[in-house]
């Protein structure tokens, strides 16, 4: 089974908060959980990482757009999967449903946001190769 940065299909892989106060929410989990907050640049968009140790801990997304109308600040969990369109097919065969995607987000991997049959919500990413994986 193929890996990704030591992660397998099936195993979580990151965890991004997305919120329209990315400014806050730092400070606020600075204060609680002690976390620091380093900023990239990305085509298009400023991504905050928090960090703890000088390591990548979660990412913060600002929700900034149309896009994000009606859809409240929230933790996203996302899924190593080794193939989005495998993945799509068995979600919604199994009762899930594909709510955006798949879609590429380059240099990260290729990706689609779902539900399960309860309404959970769940990404699943096929990361970008690191060019040491098969």
């Amino acid at each position: 089974m193929a890996e990704f940065y030591g992660k397998k299909h099936g195993d979580f892989f990151w965890h991004e908060l997305t919120t329209p106060d990315a400014r806050g929410a730092a400070a606020f989990y600075n204060s609680v959980l002690g976390w620091d907050v380093r900023t990239a640049e990305h085509p298009g968009m400023t991504y905050h990482f928090f960090r703890r140790d000088e390591r990548d801990l979660a990412g913060i997304m600002s929700m900034e757009g149309p896009m994000w109308d009606g859809i409240p600040p929230q933790w996203m969990l996302y899924v190593a999967v080794e193939d989005v369109e495998a993945s799509k097919r068995e979600v919604e065969a199994a009762g899930g449903v594909v709510k955006y995607g798949p879609f590429e987000a380059p240099g990260v991997g290729r990706m689609m946001v779902i539900t399960d049959p309860q309404g959970a919500v769940l990404t699943l990413i096929q990361p970008a190769p690191t060019g040491s994986e098969g």
